[in-house]
């Protein structure tokens, strides 16, 4: 599943489905459920330049999606948009139950003296909360631990195991060395 950008000869910009992606409903990735669909999607912010409109789109469990375009032709308009951080001005995003969105500013603002590694860490997402979990168990079990340790430090790593946090962080760490 991809989108793809094609840019006019005036300074408008569109983005538009590749064909295959029309019917979002029906196309789920290899037979994954269907976590995300926006349809109609509209944006403007001056009545009449739009970095994107009439976009349909369906993003399914698995599925690898790639957002590529020229700066400034609404890539980060879309994205704001699809997990609710920007109102679109026409369309809708709808999302399964149970699916949880996470978003990173391209330029996020961190407070003074904190660390990427801190702001990952500080998320609200189930994986995190695994992680910070487990980490605390592991800080106690190296502290010597006291009664109980062993049992919390498991069912740390019961959480981590449940989320997919063992491969978030390796990613989380990946990130924050660059």
């Amino acid at each position: 599943a991809a989108l793809t950008y094609r840019p006019t000869r005036t300074p408008l910009r569109s983005c538009q489905l590749a064909p295959y992606m029309q019917q979002p409903q029906e196309v789920p990735a290899e037979g994954g459920e269907v976590l995300l669909v926006a349809t109609g999607l509209a944006q403007t912010f001056d009545g009449q330049r739009y970095p994107f409109r009439d976009i349909e789109l369906s993003l399914a469990r698995g599925a690898k999606v790639g957002l590529v375009g020229s700066n400034g032709v609404g890539k980060s308009s879309l994205l704001k948009v699809l997990v609710g951080a920007d109102a679109p001005e026409r369309g809708s995003v709808k999302l399964s139950r149970d699916v949880q969105l996470a978003y990173v500013e391209q330029d996020p603002t961190l407070p003074d003296g904190a660390l990427a590694e801190e702001f990952f860490y500080g998320s609200e997402l189930p994986g995190f909360a695994a992680l910070r979990e487990f980490s605390a168990a592991a800080a106690e079990v190296e502290a010597g631990g006291g009664e109980g340790v062993a049992a919390r430090l498991q069912r740390a790593s019961d959480a981590m195991d449940a989320s997919g946090a063992w491969a978030l962080e390796s990613e989380m760490r990946k990130l924050c060395e660059r």
